[in-house]
């Protein structure tokens, strides 16, 4: 997060839209002005939606208390039901059952048994179980402090249990010495001046002017230590005059079933909720409930617009909404009538929050929820570092930089870590993608000064991901990472390490190593496959994130290349010059051809280890003037249209970018029905697959495609649709952000 950048989210209970509109509240510093909807329910239910952008549903908040006698914090409160009447109701009984209830079950959420009769204590759990203003406070979702927490971005939250006019004086503090770039704060008592005293205009209008001037205050100390400042004042609801109370509970209680054998029954200020157990209360109870003229029994079209349908009924079968500015009273919220209370039909224009900027807000806000895109915007990009401890340009090289380039800048900070060596090679085109480039080569573990460095680096930086490349890499960067504190460790797994023999097969070591990596990217079945049976990874660690091609770059053409139209037909293949190619068996076959094929042309691009060895063994064939080496060509698209049918005669492979490649450009190939290629080449349709290392299928392969020139045209449009269905690199990028994210994917 940029240090001199600021973000400051207020968030004030039940500061409503009709009470600031023109009242002119924070209008010289904040004058984007407009009011926002809630969600229907009260705080417990709406706060949980702004921090998480989620509807009640989804989150599993909303009316602090729900029925489940299972699990119940007060389960063990029967046991004392032989207490006096006059006990059992007093405050202080209420107050020892709420310690020792948070304490048992070790709650650290807001926590109060309000007038729940005490002999029904035991059939209610709550919802808040945790603080929801700290990470993991929202179990069932992803909420802004789970983001902030997973990004390593500074930030300080100011909530409950402080005085509001504390809360604000510790941030001018904290503003002062720069402590973090995103500061959140949850003003709270407005709320209960509103709910006492909403009539007393003289009372809310000085309530409103010490807001403003700590807030214009607050500000001040930004702006004298921040060039970029955003402020941000919003609300969870508004909140409505009461006109009556309507005495709905003892209505129902005169029908005459009982709790818990009929029903159980909850009944909130603004809302009565209901659970059945048997047919004969429930009809009863709801025509009761329909004849009311003081509210209404929720649709489920209502339930599902406003975001509470939950799929087991957890806050209520029936639930019935007051009228808005009449309450239930008695409830279990309290036996005197408040002057305001929210809770009521959102559509009502009482019920409004409000949104007060300095700024504009990029995002669109239509409720309350819209609050947690503006906060997570704020909270800065994901960075991610990756790392590569290879030497040389190839596959898994090339994978990477179309990650950084196709990577959304939006939302993530790239860096790159690699050997200097490498770094000579893709550092000025990963730079120009828009990463950071260091640096850093590990070997050995008693390499003990990169280590150090890669660990400063890794403190430095304060990267959310760390993102490794083959095992070898990760073997490293993984437990480094997790030494640093990174929350999140990713293994891109390329290949089937086939090279390994003997006591290199011993995979206790890996097993050991990928205790340090949190999810491992393979990028075909093939690789899943391996890493699950030889390795004995977990499945569920593994994701298949298919590499993916970026088609814009490749406009279609179906042409045979320009050799061809020379009565020249091309085959090649590029790749490493490394013994994993199998490039000895594609010289092999082409000394196998019949003579009559004159017009046929072989081409290798590439360099490695191996490029004197297969000159010589090409000269020792008698076919030195048949080949031509091209070595590295930054030109690869030229090559690509040179050719007629790629071959690809490799050992083992991960998923070949070249194979995508080729396909992009609408070329057929021949290749060896290895790990990912199989899932690439359709047999007799996008190509041949062949047997590895079976120099006389290659041949018979080569020769299929020289008889019959139409069939590679046909091959090679066929295979340009394949990956445009299957290997877009858009969805790589995706799934991949995704992973990222720890999204759904």
């Amino acid at each position: 997060m940029n240090k001199e950048r600021l973000n400051i989210f207020i968030l004030i209970d039940a500061l409503g839209w009709e009470l600031a509109k023109d009242s002119g509240f924070l209008q010289q510093i904040c004058p984007v002005r407009m009011p926002v909807k809630s969600i229907l329910g009260f705080s417990s239910g709406v706060i949980p939606s702004i921090l998480t952008g989620r509807y009640p549903k989804e989150h599993k908040h909303w009316s602090l208390y729900y029925y489940s006698p299972a699990t119940s914090p007060f389960s063990w409160t029967p046991s004392l039901s032989w207490l006096p009447a006059g006990i059992l109701r007093s405050r202080l009984y209420r107050k020892l059952v709420e310690e020792r209830s948070k304490r048992l079950m070790g709650y650290s959420g807001y926590f109060e048994t309000y007038l729940i009769p005490p002999e029904q204590l035991y059939l209610w759990d709550i919802c808040e179980k945790k603080n929801i203003y700290s990470p993991g406070g929202i179990p069932q979702q992803e909420s802004i402090f789970d983001i902030l927490k997973k990004k390593r971005a500074p930030y300080r939250s100011f909530t409950y249990p402080l005085k509001d006019k504390e809360i604000l004086q510790r941030v001018r503090l904290s503003l002062r010495k720069k402590e973090a770039g995103f500061y959140f704060l949850y003003l709270s008592e407005l709320d209960a001046l509103l709910h006492s005293c909403c009539r007393h205009k003289q009372k809310v209008q000085q309530a409103l002017a010490g807001y403003q001037n700590d807030i214009r205050c607050l500000y001040e100390t930004a702006c004298a230590g921040f060039k970029e400042i955003g402020l941000f004042v919003f609300s969870d609801h508004g909140m409505a005059e009461v006109k009556e109370g309507v005495d709905l509970k003892a209505g129902v209680e005169a029908l005459g079933f009982a709790v818990p054998k009929d029903y159980a029954a909850f009944y909130d200020s603004t809302m009565a909720r209901f659970w059945f157990f048997n047919p004969k209360a429930k009809a009863a109870i709801a025509d009761f409930l329909n004849k009311q003229p003081c509210g209404r029994i929720l649709s489920a079209e209502e339930k599902q617009r406003y975001g509470i349908d939950f799929a087991d009924d957890m806050y209520g079968e029936v639930i019935f909404l007051m009228n808005t500015g009449t309450v239930i009273n008695p409830s279990f919220m309290g036996r005197r009538i408040p002057e305001g209370m929210h809770g009521f039909d959102i559509d009502d224009s009482s019920m409004d929050a409000l949104l007060l900027s300095n700024r504009l807000p990029e995002q669109k806000i239509t409720d309350v929820k819209d609050f947690f895109s503006l906060m997570h915007t704020a909270s800065g990009k994901t960075k991610v570092l990756y790392f590569l401890n290879s030497s040389v340009r190839a596959g898994a090289e090339e994978h990477l930089l179309r990650l950084i380039k196709g990577l959304d800048k939006e939302r993530f900070a790239p860096l790159l870590a690699c050997p200097q060596e490498l770094l000579a090679q893709i550092g000025e085109e990963a730079s120009r993608y828009g990463a950071r480039c260091c640096a850093v080569s590990i070997r050995r573990w008693r390499n003990l000064r990169h280590i150090f460095k890669f660990l400063r680096l890794l403190i430095k930086e304060k990267p959310a991901v760390v993102h490794a490349h083959q095992f070898f890499a990760s073997r490293f960067a993984a437990p480094l990472a997790k030494l640093a504190g990174v929350p999140l460790t990713v293994e891109t797994s390329h290949l089937r390490e086939a090279w390994r023999k003997g006591i290199k097969r011993a995979y206790f070591i890996d097993r050991f190593f990928y205790r340090f990596v949190d999810k491992i990217i393979a990028v075909s079945g093939a690789v899943k496959n391996y890493l699950v049976k030889e390795k004995k990874l977990p499945p569920d660690k593994i994701s298949v994130i298919h590499n993916g091609i970026n088609l814009m770059d490749v406009p279609f053409s179906s042409n045979l290349s320009p050799a061809h139209q020379r009565n020249q037909f091309t085959f090649g293949v590029v790749g490493r010059l490394e013994p994993q190619k199998g490039h000895k068996y594609f010289l092999e076959a082409i000394s196998r051809l019949d003579g009559r094929y004159k017009g046929a042309r072989f081409v290798i691009a590439g360099e490695g280890s191996l490029r004197g060895e297969l000159e010589r063994q090409a000269a020792a064939l008698r076919i030195a003037h048949k080949v031509e080496f091209f070595g590295f060509r930054q030109d690869i698209e030229r090559v690509f249209r040179e050719l007629d049918v790629l071959v690809l005669p490799s050992l083992y492979e991960g998923l070949p970018l070249v194979l995508l490649e080729a396909a992009a450009f609408a070329k057929p190939a021949i290749a060896t029905a290895v790990d990912g290629s199989a899932e690439v080449v359709i047999h007799q349709k996008t190509g041949l697959l062949i047997p590895a290392q079976d120099v006389l299928a290659l041949k018979k392969a080569m020769e299929f495609f020289l008889e019959n020139p139409l069939l590679a045209k046909e091959f090679g449009a066929n295979a340009r649709k394949h990956i445009e269905n299957e290997f877009d690199i858009s969805k790589q990028i995706n799934r991949t952000e995704a992973l990222y994210t720890q999204d759904k994917l």
